[in-house]
């Protein structure tokens, strides 16, 4: 594949070196389904096709994730051109897991969407998330909540009634916000993202209830700790956490997620790459796709970092799973003038 940024028929460098990391038939699937993704962009043309996005601290419109759970390619986009407006991008998403996803969205669950944002006040829209395995392609769509829409944690009539009794954190005695909606199409899988300032230790069994797993929130404590490296002060790392719940409709929530900017919890991409391989591995991951990705952040130890968030979850079980997305690096990065 040619890789000038500027034709309509290739991706970034950057992005086309992450994929090589992978099988050939994943990365081939993958790269299709990210053409398709970024042609708006790829049309466009110009810097700012690879340098305007909400979704990575750069601008750069594609993380690479990985999660212990799985050994799948996957990665989140922020579909549409680089001038669409955070409203407009809903529609491109939603038209996108369509042509990419089994069946179309029914008009009941685009309709949920669309009076969701309908307030306005939007920082990004929406995303798009691809999974790809030896045995499919999947695609979950992601729905950004207006700030203002969801101050208390609740959602508003439409998407309620869409999604009957689902999960949120309660017995907080902090702001609660909802963030996003995800869904997953294929498996018909559902997850909300909240936003919980100040989270404190204390406040983890509260966390977890609606999950079923409160009864783990001491072993939740204990491992953030030591992951982390340090006790905690009065509050858990950062100025506020992510809080996730995944759930099928109908159903209880049967996983929850904590949120965290990888470098406050770690540092440096340096240390991220090191601390990740170290604890994936010993959940039994295999990490040799993420270090090769990661290669040209090994002795990167500079605050602005090419990791974004990592998530620690209990799954079903109550074990834990770790994840962690990554702006994709070039091969030879250039560092200022008197930083290491």
């Amino acid at each position: 594949m040619n890789s000038d940024p500027s034709r309509v028929d290739t991706l970034h460098p950057a992005l086309d070196q992450a994929l090589a990391a992978f099988p050939a038939e994943l990365a081939a699937r993958a790269a299709a389904a990210l053409q398709y993704l970024l042609r708006e962009r790829l049309a466009g043309g110009g810097k700012d096709a690879w340098t305007s996005s909400r979704l990575t601290g750069d601008g750069f419109p594609v993380e690479i994730t990985f999660t212990t759970a799985d050994q799948r390619l996957r990665y989140t986009v922020e579909p549409a051109g680089p001038r669409a407006a955070p409203a407009e991008r809903l529609e491109t998403a939603m038209q996108a897991v369509t042509d990419l996803g089994p069946a179309p969205i029914s008009a009941e669950t685009a309709a949920a969407f669309r009076s969701l944002q309908r307030p306005g006040g939007l920082f990004f829209g929406a995303y798009v998330g691809g999974r790809h395995s030896p045995a499919d392609d999947q695609f979950k769509l992601y729905v950004e909540t207006p700030f203002e829409a969801a101050t208390d944690g609740s959602l508003p009539a439409g998407p309620a009634g869409l999604l009957g009794d689902y999960p949120q954190p309660r017995r907080i005695d902090r702001p609660v916000h909802l963030r996003m909606i995800a869904w997953s199409p294929a498996s018909d899988q559902w997850e909300l993202y909240y936003r919980v300032k100040d989270l404190a230790p204390h406040h983890l069994a509260a966390v977890l209830a609606p999950a079923g797993l409160a009864h783990l929130a001491d072993e939740l404590e204990g491992y953030l700790r030591e992951t982390y490296g340090h006790a905690f002060a009065e509050r858990l790392p950062g100025e506020s956490v992510g809080v996730s719940y995944t759930w099928q409709a109908g159903e209880t929530a049967h996983t929850a997620t904590l949120f965290f900017f990888a470098r406050t919890f770690w540092g440096g991409d340096a240390r991220i790459r090191r601390e990740f391989g170290r604890w994936s591995t010993a959940l039994g991951w295999d990490d040799r796709e993420y270090q090769r990705v990661t290669a040209p952040l090994a002795g990167r130890r500079l605050w602005k970092t090419y990791h974004g968030i990592l998530g620690v979850t209990l799954l079903p079980t109550g074990e834990p799973a770790l994840s962690i997305g990554v702006r994709p690096p070039e091969t030879t990065l250039k560092t200022p003038a008197g930083k290491r």
